[in-house]
């Protein structure tokens, strides 16, 4: 957690990401993501994924707009150009169970920032180092991608390169699955396959017929962090699998 200006910006929960926050030099508040796996044997160069909180905690000009830089971006100029945008909502929208996914219904609250308020350009060299030293990641960028951020009356946004569907959400989906009546020819199995490198448990689903010819596991497993489509993928495969 960090307080710039009198913005809190957070990303303490699952599935968040954020390195570090500063000021630009022509004020717009620029930040960085922690690449993928940092910290560990397994740091990669990749830094798509973002995801973190901020809070309006100024006295004098409380609700006034703010500028954000995002300065660890990859480069991903096709999407840009098609018109994708990272997405924002409503910070009271939050839920602590893990059951505020949403992204097709919008029940989540979560939206794409606006066309008119985004902007993005790939960087060809990086800029000239500071004369203090700041993080790697801040100052040799790969793109850049900024817009324009308006408060609502909450006082909080969130923001996220996509549609977050974080480890709790997963977990909230196949408890309800656990707890449905899935019917007698229904054969459903739950266990846990191993652990990821945070501890967390890696789970097998097993769901097919049971019409007395089971001989063996075929397994929908999932373990791939928010930022990936394969939890949305696997949910929808077990809706398919059980409709």
């Amino acid at each position: 957690m960090v307080e710039v200006r009198g913005l809190r910006f957070s990303a303490d929960f699952c599935s968040g990401n954020l390195d570090c926050v500063r000021v630009g030099h022509d004020g717009v508040l620029e930040l960085a993501a922690k690449r993928d796996n940092q910290g560990t044997p397994y740091e990669s160069r990749h830094c798509a994924w973002l995801y973190f909180r901020v809070e309006d905690r100024r006295t004098k000009h409380r609700g006034e707009p703010v500028s954000l830089r995002v300065r660890s971006a990859s480069r991903q100029a096709a999407l840009y150009r098609a018109g994708y945008r990272p997405v924002e909502r409503d910070g009271k929208c939050r839920k602590v169970d893990g059951s505020d996914w949403a992204a097709l219904s919008g029940d989540a609250g979560w939206k794409r920032v606006a066309q008119s308020h985004f902007r993005w350009n790939e960087c060809v060299a990086p800029p000239p180092a500071p004369k203090r030293a700041a993080p790697k990641s801040l100052d040799t960028p790969k793109a850049l991608l900024e817009w324009d951020a308006q408060f609502p009356e909450s006082g909080a946004l969130e923001f996220a390169f996509c549609y977050p569907y974080s480890y709790e959400s997963i977990c909230s989906t196949v408890d309800a699955l656990a707890r449905a009546q899935l019917g007698e020819d229904v054969y459903f199995r739950r266990e846990t396959l191993t652990t990821s490198l945070e501890g967390r448990a890696v789970e097998l689903l097993t769901i097919t017929a049971d019409d007395g010819s089971y001989q063996g596991d075929s397994p929908l497993t999932w373990h791939e962090p928010a930022s990936s489509n394969s939890p949305r993928s696997a949910r929808g495969g077990l809706a398919f699998s059980i409709s």
